[in-house]
């Protein structure tokens, strides 16, 4: 009895490997981009609109909202690859970064105010 039991588990280990290395393969698939839109004087800005899309396609993947402390979360899954992650927001100059993101990654973006025209 412990023979066959012994040989049923030798069996399934190859099949175990494959199904952890497809665990594996998933899990490096899911990343998280999280930071904060900042003044340029680095004070928190609430209510900026925040959006991720891949380059060179420039299709955005995601929008969001900054909070009351300027922060914003992307979760989503995706490969590696090279994304621009922009900032809008009344009274500051568009701004955007570009950057490869390939595992969880925590960016900072600090737009311009709009010059006055007087």
């Amino acid at each position: 009895m412990i023979k066959r039991a012994i040989a049923l588990m030798t069996a399934a280990v190859p099949y175990l490997a494959v199904i952890q290395v497809l665990l594996a393969s998933e899990a490096a698939l899911a990343w998280r981009v999280d930071g904060a839109v900042l003044t340029p004087e680095f004070w928190p800005l609430q209510g900026a609109t925040v959006s991720i899309a891949v380059i060179p396609e420039g299709d955005v993947i995601e929008v969001r909202r900054t909070d009351d402390l300027g922060n914003f979360e992307f979760q989503t899954q995706f490969p590696e690859a090279v994304y621009r992650i922009s900032v809008t927001h009344d009274g500051f100059l568009p701004h955007a970064i570009e950057a490869t993101l390939s595992s969880n990654q925590t960016v900072y973006l600090r737009p311009e105010r709009i010059p006055d025209q007087h």
